[in-house]
């Protein structure tokens, strides 16, 4: 049977990541069975920068999106947001050849009766995993290997990432338009940025080459019913890939 991680220590933030990264690698092994694992809300107490998010070889995922209020998703003035924390880190993850950082989204439900802004509530963020079947070890191997995307809201239809393009269609709702971002950094640079950005429900980037790694963002019109933060609209996160 599984058994009871308890939490550890070390003299930074970057080294109790290697310790906890390693603990669950050791579970793993002994059980030969599947784990998935990822680095829980970095924005909350500003706990960690991007440094530890580069560094954390360990670990494979984060959570872009969490809908917890008090979690701080979108930074502040001297704080990065999320989404730029997971550019940044994995910037140094591949100039360091460390394998690239993905993103979840979560709700880290802790109320269940009363449903406002505020509240830590169900169905404000998830993951849509492209597996064989709805074994354990299956959709773990799919999360593992990036074949998934993050979610407020938005359902992809299709995509297919290749060495020469990436291509997203989106399940399209009535009456919403939708706006895809391709994000990435180039070769040599040292911010990411977007790429190529389309209005619509479907769109290809095509690869050049000089592409460092490239993701897509999906943001549509349609409002985020209870949402993390007023304004939100449903949004979609798909993984970065490295060039």
């Amino acid at each position: 049977l599984e058994f009871l991680i308890p939490p550890l220590h070390g003299p930074s933030i970057s080294a109790i990541l290697d310790n906890t990264a390693d603990a669950i690698k050791s579970q793993e092994d002994s059980l030969n069975h599947s784990i998935f694992s990822f680095i829980n809300h970095p924005n909350f107490g500003w706990a960690m920068s991007k440094e530890h998010l580069a560094r954390a070889a360990g670990f494979q995922f984060f959570e872009v999106y969490n809908g917890h209020p008090s979690v701080r998703n979108y930074g502040d003035s001297l704080h990065m947001n999320t989404e730029d924390l997971w550019d940044e880190a994995n910037i140094e993850r591949l100039q360091n050849r460390i394998p690239i950082l993905m993103g979840v989204a979560t709700d880290d439900t802790h109320n269940y009766h009363e449903f406002r802004k505020g509240k830590a509530n169900p169905g404000r963020g998830w993951v849509m995993v492209r597996a064989e079947n709805l074994a354990s070890d299956e959709i773990i191997q799919a999360l593992k290997s990036g074949d998934f995307y993050a979610s407020t809201g938005v359902i992809i239809k299709d995509y297919k990432i290749t060495s020469r393009s990436y291509s997203v269609e989106v399940k399209k709702d009535p009456g919403i338009e939708y706006t895809i971002r391709f994000i990435g950094c180039m070769k040599g640079h040292k911010e990411a940025e977007i790429l190529y950005e389309v209005k619509g429900p479907k769109a290809q980037y095509k690869i050049s080459g000089d592409e460092l790694f490239v993701r897509a963002k999906i943001i549509s019109s349609k409002p985020k019913k209870n949402p993390f933060a007023e304004g939100d609209v449903e949004v979609a996160w798909l993984q970065p890939v490295a060039y």
